[in-house]
């Protein structure tokens, strides 16, 4: 109503619903699994990140990838991986600090 002044046809709003459920199910999920294999490469050539969560971070990408169901709990996948990649780097010891004798 606010952007054209007139309500809006009911087909028009279901196609627009039917466009973003495609957009969240096809298209982000190729680009959460883009952002975590460009996070785990300079993960892993930094030495930031452990070499065992580069290796989850490689499985969830490609399942990410690969992922063309419309499964629910997968919207809750990059969201919990970059918890674990924040818990992670929040609690590695800090290289620039001199270790105590």
């Amino acid at each position: 109503v606010f952007a054209g002044g007139q309500v809006s046809d009911v087909g028009s709003v279901s196609m627009m619903r039917a466009l973003g459920v495609a957009l969240v199910v096809g298209v982000v999920p190729k680009l959460q699994a883009l952002f975590i294999f460009a996070t785990s490469t300079l993960g892993m050539r930094t030495g930031v990140l452990p070499r065992w969560l580069i290796g989850v971070s490689l499985i969830v990408g490609v399942g990410l990838l690969i992922n063309v169901t419309l499964f629910t709990a997968s919207v809750y996948v990059f969201p919990a991986w970059v918890g674990v990649v924040s818990f992670v780097l929040l609690v590695r010891p800090d290289p620039s600090l001199p270790h105590e004798l």
